[in-house]
This record gives structure tokens, C-alpha cells and sequence, in this order.
């Protein structure tokens, strides 16, 4: 038989990479892909568009191939969130806020889960930032502009950066 035993869940217990990400040892090979990428990314501009649309619609028929190249941004940014952990290089950061800051401008959420297939890899980008370093936009700014008002979408992206304790607890207080 298995007891179970309540804990205080932080938003920090809930880090997809958590904070030793990219500290420890690492492929080469891959941690060479990611920064070749980012690398290959950072004089690129991002590009959000209001609306996604790619669901029924047919290659070449404008706003599709518009929405596929706006997608585009998706894995960029996670790209460039992933070489800053791994290399502490400020551009890569700095690069990553632009993208962010971007779609949170910029995106109106449908909630059509076709067309918003890979915002995952943004909520990832977003957080992949430890709780100690700069924030790459507010809180307020990390949710579309349709969604601010809303828990979903801002909550996904900024419980990383709440008041949570540096080191989580299991009796609901703070410990850092």
C-alpha cells in the first residue's frame, strides 16, 4: 500500500528544464546544433501575425503560408532560449525577449488547436529562464494582448517568475 502525502506545490517545482539545466555535461554535437542555430537566428526578425491560420486551408492559399512562415518563430525561440542556458551568451537572451515580446504584442489566442500547434515551444522559451536572471519581458507583456485579462495563457508564462521561494518546500513556507 502507498501513503500519500500532501505538499505546497511552487511554481518553481514545476520548471520544464529546471535550474541546473545546461550546466552539467552535454553532447557536443548537440549543444553545437542549438547554438549553430541561434546563431543562424539572431539577425532574424520575428514575426507574429494577429491571427494563425493553417486548418482547412491549402498550400498556397495566402494567409496559410503566412501563418506556416510566422510559425517559423516557434522553435527559434525556444532555439535561442535553449543557447543562452547553455551558453550564458546575452545575445541569445536578449534575442529571445524580441521574439516574446513580439508574439505577446502582436497574437490574438484563438484557441484552435490546429492553428496554435507549437505555441508550446514559446511557453517553453519563456520558461526557460531561471528564477534568478532578468526577465525577458514583464509579466503583464507576456500574454497576448487578447488574453491579458485572462489566467490561462499568462499564467502558463509567468508563474515562473512569482514570488515563489528559492528552494521548494514541502511545509508551505518558504525556505530561500
Amino acid at each position: 500500500m502507498f501513503a500519500l502525502t500532501a505538499s505546497t506545490a511552487h511554481a518553481a517545482d514545476y520548471g520544464l528544464l529546471g535550474p541546473d539545466f545546461g550546466k552539467g555535461p552535454i553532447a557536443p554535437a548537440l549543444k553545437a546544433g542549438v547554438v549553430q542555430r541561434a546563431e543562424a537566428a539572431l539577425g532574424r526578425p520575428p514575426g507574429a501575425i494577429p491571427r494563425l491560420h493553417t486548418e482547412g486551408t491549402l498550400p498556397g492559399k495566402g494567409i496559410r503560408e503566412i501563418s506556416l512562415t510566422a510559425k517559423e518563430d516557434q522553435p527559434i525561440a525556444l532555439d535561442l532560449a535553449i543557447a543562452w542556458r547553455l551558453t550564458g551568451d546575452r545575445r541569445f537572451l536578449e534575442a529571445t525577449g524580441r521574439y516574446l515580446e513580439n508574439w505577446a504584442d502582436v497574437y490574438q489566442m484563438s484557441f484552435n488547436p490546429i492553428d496554435e500547434t507549437g505555441f508550446d515551444a514559446l511557453i517553453m522559451a519563456t520558461e526557460s529562464w531561471p528564477r534568478t536572471s532578468p526577465r525577458p519581458i514583464s509579466p503583464r507583456r507576456s500574454a497576448p494582448r487578447s488574453m491579458r485579462s485572462g489566467a490561462r495563457w499568462r499564467s502558463a508564462i509567468s508563474t515562473r517568475w512569482t514570488q515563489a521561494p528559492a528552494t521548494p518546500s514541502t511545509t508551505g513556507k518558504a525556505t530561500g
